[in-house]
């Protein structure tokens, strides 16, 4: 709007009722707010209108869904963060039986009867032939 000689020009948008067809103008910067916020107005011959969603509300409600999907993946990280440290924790207790048990082995003792045996490969293929077996099928053999 500016004042030149006393005169006053406004800039106006032409917007057309939706019930009764009538077009008439609204100034610029006024319209502009009406779309951004979303609030009601009439047309000159009384009739409510708006523009629906405003691009505030939009937004808000645009970033509140974002945040609760950003929660929910956080929570899927942390619950996976878990599960990956559990079986972290898990491998590291079956190689430290692994180890046990191999050295065990080594020094003679049979894993399934905890005796000692001088040659223990015989007493394991004499004695425990399905322990033998199971361990030939895991390695491939």
């Amino acid at each position: 709007m500016s004042i030149l000689n006393n005169t006053i020009t406004l800039r106006l948008e032409s917007v057309t009722c939706a019930q009764c067809g009538i077009v008439f103008g609204l100034q610029d910067a006024f319209l502009a707010m009406l779309r951004e916020t979303g609030a009601g107005f009439c047309c000159p011959n009384g009739h409510s209108l708006r523009f629906g969603e405003s691009t505030v509300d939009r937004l808000k409600k645009e970033l509140a869904a974002a945040k609760r999907q950003s929660q929910q993946y956080e929570r899927w990280y942390r619950a996976e963060q878990a599960d990956h440290q559990h079986t972290r924790n898990r491998l590291r207790a079956v190689k430290g039986q692994l180890t046990k048990t191999r050295k065990r082995v080594a020094h003679g003792v049979c894993p399934c009867c905890n005796r000692y045996f001088k040659d223990l490969a015989r007493h394991m293929a004499g004695q425990h032939p399905e322990f033998v077996q199971a361990a030939q099928a895991d390695h491939g053999q």
